[in-house]
This record gives C-alpha cells, structure tokens and sequence, in this order.
C-alpha cells in the first residue's frame, strides 16, 4: 500500500473515534469520553504534521488549525475533569482539619467544571465546528488523487520505519541532553517527543510483528508516565494558583481554606520533585543498549 493511502485510513480512524466519542463527552457521564476525543485530535495533527507530502499542503495547513481551535475549546473541561478526579486523593492526604476546609475549594472546581463544559458544548454546536468536520471527511472521502510527493509512492512499511528512526533518534537526543538542571520545558518538550513517537508506532504496528512492537511501546510508556507525572503535577499547581485567585474574585475565602489550599500545593510539589528525581533512572532504562538493539532491528531500513 501507498503511504499517503494508508495516511488517509489512518485519518479517517481518528474521525470516527472522535465522532464515536462525541456522544459520550456531550453527556458528561464519563470524563473517559473526553480524554479519548481529544486524544483522537492530538493525534490527528500529529499525522498532518509528520506525513509530510500525503496531503496538499494548503489543506494540511488549514485543517492542522482548525484542529489545535478545536483543542484549545476542549482543553480546560478536559483539565478540570483530571483536577476533580484527582483531588480526593489529595485531599486525603491532609489533616483532618483541613479535609474540612478544602470542601468549599472541591465544590468551587465542580462548579468551574460545569462552566467549561457548558463553554465547550456551545463551540461543538457552533458553526465552525460543524464545518470543520463536515470539510475534514469530506476532503478525506473525495481527495483520491495520488499524491505528487516521492516520499508518498513508497511502500508504507518503509516509509513507516524511515519516520519512526527518525522520531526515536529525536527522543534519545533530546532526552541524553537533559541534565539535573534542565528546565520542566525542557522535559515537557521531550514528553512531546516521546507522544509523537508512540503515535508513530500505534498508527503502523500491524505492519510489525505484534510481540516485539508491545514490547517496545511497554519501554516508550513507562518514560512516558514519569515525564506525564512530572508535567501533571506542574500543570496542576499553575492551576491550583489560577482557581484560588478566581474563587477568591467571587466568594468569600476563609483562611482555614487558603491553608488547606496551601496544603494541597505541598502535596503537588513533593510529588512533582519526586518524579524529577526519577527521570535519569527511567532514561537511562529506556536507552539501555538492549532496547537500541530492539529498535534498530524491528525499524531497519
């Protein structure tokens, strides 16, 4: 097969698990609904930033915009879900006292919650949003023309693994220049890394060997999960400032609850740190010669 016809199969994959999911977000039974819809979107412009020649360029450009819009929309619903699925485990790590000073904090972020899905829902009924997907499958459906690209007229398999050296080459790079004095950017940038790499590798894995692929995505995940810890962490104390101010614009806040608050970021720091500190062993795990080995041959050329 083609790249740029099995590019199109992918996309059209990654349309339906959105639209499979939309039903689900829309209900708010499940913050699971979310996580995947928008996962579907980050790996949609993934596969239009990465597959490079297998669409027009203009159309790549217009709708790899469209689809960072419609991440943006969904972004903040997405990240109160995670806050309030999280924060009861906090909360349990607090002295008695300030278990019960945090509740009117919990309950703000409820509320705020609903505000950001009652925000979303009204930019998935919007106009713009409509359109996105009604012009996405249908540039997908009718543009069957082959692409003009060399690169696209290459057997898939090749293609695939010239893209997945690549993307693993980026991953071993960045991650051996960061040092105990690297910035978070510089993780959360490498985490970027490592997403795009793992996307590669799910989008072609029925093109190797089921076992040995498993195997070197279980490698991938496991830096994957601490830089995600670390990231989480940073981002939910950028929040947690964010929401105390915002609260405190609109109701009045006790000082036992800005303790316990204060408490809450303790927690969040000391786990942030923590998962700093493990990021050498975990790199260096990842890199172990056994797993070059591993990748250079199941991605040879």
């Amino acid at each position: 097969m083609r790249v740029d016809t099995a590019t199109r199969l992918i996309l059209h994959w990654l349309l339906e698990c959105m639209r499979l999911n939309e039903a689900g977000l829309r209900s708010g039974s499940d913050p699971e609904y979310l996580h995947d819809y928008r996962v579907a979107i980050r790996k949609t412009r993934s596969a239009l930033a990465q597959f490079k020649g297998t669409c027009g360029k203009r159309a790549a450009r217009n709708f790899k915009s469209e689809f960072a819009w419609l991440g943006q929309v969904t972004g903040p619903a997405r990240d109160l879900d995670v806050y309030v699925q999280t924060f009861s485990d906090y909360r349990k790590h607090l002295p008695a006292p300030s278990q019960q000073a945090i509740g009117p904090f919990q309950e703000y972020l409820v509320l705020r919650r609903t505000r950001e899905y009652t925000q979303m829902l009204a930019q998935l009924d919007s106009d713009r949003y409509r359109g996105l997907l009604a012009d996405w499958s249908a540039y997908l459906d009718t543009n069957n023309s082959k692409s003009r690209s060399d690169l696209a007229e290459i057997p898939v398999q090749a293609v695939a693994s010239r893209y997945i050296r690549k993307a693993y080459k980026r991953v071993l790079r960045h991650g051996r220049s960061i040092t105990p004095d690297s910035t978070g950017a510089s993780l959360h940038k490498l985490r970027k890394n490592c997403k795009q790499l793992r996307y590669l590798m799910e989008f072609f894995r029925s093109l190797y060997p089921a076992a040995d692929i498993r195997q070197l995505i279980a490698f991938l995940k496991l830096l994957q999960d601490n830089l995600g810890d670390f990231q989480d962490r940073t981002v939910q104390l950028g929040a947690l400032d964010y929401y105390t101010l915002l609260m405190s614009s609109e109701i009045t806040v006790t000082a036992e609850t800005l303790h316990a608050i204060d408490g809450i970021a303790t927690i969040l720091r000391d786990q942030r740190d923590r998962f700093r500190a493990g990021f050498a062993d975990r790199f260096r795990e990842f890199d172990m010669s056994a797993h070059r080995k591993q990748f250079r041959k199941l991605f040879s050329s």
